[in-house]
């Protein structure tokens, strides 16, 4: 089994494609359907990448990424995957550390997949 990614989204069919690509590239995948079990899960886990949708329930995934950045002090990488397409959420999101932003609409599997490996890459030396 390869490195770890966690999945924080909370629709089953996103997940579910999130999962299987990860999985055929032969990492373990980690699944969180909301902003507690994200942080939980990635506390215990500390997985080499995660994947952040915006809008979870119980705590956003802003708020998921600022526990991660400023709390636990984690620099592991971060791609945010979201419907939310306006300029002040991806500042906002950017700003707090992430990545990568990637709009949901726009989303290539392909290219998903080159910035995993690039990220998980250049942060896990």
């Amino acid at each position: 089994m390869g490195k770890k990614i966690l999945i924080i989204e909370d629709d089953p069919s996103v997940r579910k494609m999130l999962e299987d690509k990860l999985k055929s590239s032969n990492f373990e995948v980690i699944i969180a359907s909301d902003g507690d079990m994200a942080i939980q899960l990635f506390k215990k886990n500390k997985p080499a990448l995660a994947i952040i949708d915006l809008i979870i329930p119980k705590k956003s995934g802003f708020q998921v990424i600022e526990e991660i950045r400023i709390n636990l002090k984690s620099e592991t990488p971060i791609i945010v995957l979201s419907n939310l397409d306006q300029p002040q959420d991806r500042e906002t999101a950017m700003r707090l550390g992430v990545n990568e932003y990637i709009v949901k609409s726009n989303i290539s599997l392909r290219d998903l997949m080159v910035s995993i490996n690039q990220l998980i890459k250049e942060y896990t030396k």
